[in-house]
């Protein structure tokens, strides 16, 4: 059996102990507390929320089709693994509405339209794993402001004295519209590809409390966004 080669040994080790003292408070900064913890987040995001459809009183119904929108995420991060922070989305899907008669001898009324839909939410954040890849799982709560911009009444035109352009008259028309309370769900994957640039991945199912409607409905969302953290 060849005997080791201690003087070899000694040389490597020498080269060696240097590198890995300096390596080693490099790796330490990714792991513990101070990843992530006490910074900020905001990203701009792409929404792209799915077909769905709401179904309402005497056979009533919304079916509204798949739309890109986009939206914004900002957040504050309490430690590695908890973020507690706000959402805006805009999406302008089409849809149809099946409007049912009072009088079953009067004829269905079916309405082709787009829909203008703000979704405003208070997001909790949790992070599965302390580092710059990391599973996480988000809930939150708040508002959705639908449009549907089906006229309700009569256009009307009202005249003024504008300190930049004079007297001008314009005509407005107003429009069924509602404030619902929504909740959501969201599992995703984010990733801190370098100092702060951040990208994540997510599914979110979000919940309309339409009070006409038959049920919770709900909508799906596929959301891409890019951001950074500091």
């Amino acid at each position: 059996m060849n005997k080791p080669n201690l003087s070899l040994l000694t040389k490597i080790t020498q080269r060696l102990l240097p590198v890995a003292l300096l390596v080693l408070p490099a790796t330490m900064q990714g792991q513990g507390d101070i990843y992530r913890a006490d910074t900020w987040d905001f990203s701009v995001r792409l929404v792209q929320q799915l077909s769905f459809d709401i179904n309402g009183k005497g056979g009533s119904k919304i079916n509204a089709s798949d739309q890109l929108g986009f939206g914004i995420d900002f957040g504050y991060n309490f430690s590695p693994h908890w973020k507690l922070g706000g959402s805006f989305d805009y999406v302008n899907p089409d849809y149809t509405s099946t409007l049912i008669p009072e009088d079953p001898g009067d004829d269905i009324v079916k309405i082709d339209h787009d829909m203008d839909m703000f979704d405003f939410q208070i997001n909790g954040t949790f992070f599965l794993i302390d580092g710059p890849f990391t599973p996480f799982v988000k809930a939150g709560i708040g508002w959705t402001y639908v449009d549907t911009n089906v006229a309700k009444g009569r256009p009307q035109t009202g005249c003024y004295w504008d300190p930049w352009w004079g007297y001008i008259c314009t005509t407005t028309q107003d429009s069924y519209d509602d404030w619902l309370f929504a909740y959501n769900v969201a599992l995703g994957i984010r990733w801190e590809v370098q100092d702060s640039l951040v990208l994540t991945l997510s599914y979110q199912e979000q919940w309309l409390d339409f009070g006409n409607a038959s049920g919770t409905p709900s909508i799906g969302k596929v959301m891409i966004e890019a951001g950074f953290n500091y």
